[in-house]
């Protein structure tokens, strides 16, 4: 056999070894496992949570700086190594902030956007389809649309594609 573990109702017993393993080593054992198949998945699709296209579209044009996304898109951007600029850890950023941000993105007035954009030095943005922010980037003459598809859209500013990294900016390369 090549397995390294048999079950046999809750009983874990190593093949290689023949001893029982202890719960922790069968979860690590697992876990391990687990991370390894979720690394080597290239076939994942695009969802709701995860707009694998619009990166990959903002990688292979090398654009840099700050991005403003959408809060759902926060921990696909974690999980591929791109600082969000907010995420389902709202604890972490404070009422007022997470407030803020769900207002430039949603609200109709669009200072509540470009304020936040200007303060933050923001580069681009990755933003769910159906955001109203994505309606009020397209009327501003320094924005672009770079990347658009049923799940997110990409809004870049003038200027920030392959522009080299500053200290204060954030490249996805």
């Amino acid at each position: 056999m090549s397995r390294s573990i048999a079950h046999t109702g809750s009983d874990r017993t190593s093949i290689a070894t023949g001893r029982k393993l202890t719960p922790s080593e069968a979860f690590e054992m697992l876990s391990e496992r687990r991370i390894r198949e979720i690394a080597r998945s290239r076939d994942r699709r695009n969802d709701n949570v995860s707009p694998i296209a619009a990166v990959e579209a903002v990688r292979a044009t090398g654009v840099s700086g700050p991005v403003f996304s959408s809060y759902q898109f926060g921990g696909y951007l974690v999980f591929v190594g791109i600082p969000p600029f907010i995420d389902s850890r709202g604890e972490r950023y404070g009422d007022g902030f997470v407030e803020r941000a769900f207002k430039a993105e949603v609200s109709a007035e669009l200072a509540d956007l470009t304020d936040l954009l200007s303060e933050y030095k923001i580069g681009w943005t990755l933003l769910a389809t159906g955001s109203v922010g994505n309606l009020k980037l397209a009327t501003l003459p320094d924005w672009k649309k770079l990347y658009a598809d049923d799940v997110a859209v990409v809004y870049v500013r003038t200027g920030a594609i392959g522009r080299q990294d500053r200290s204060d900016s954030f490249t996805t390369r």
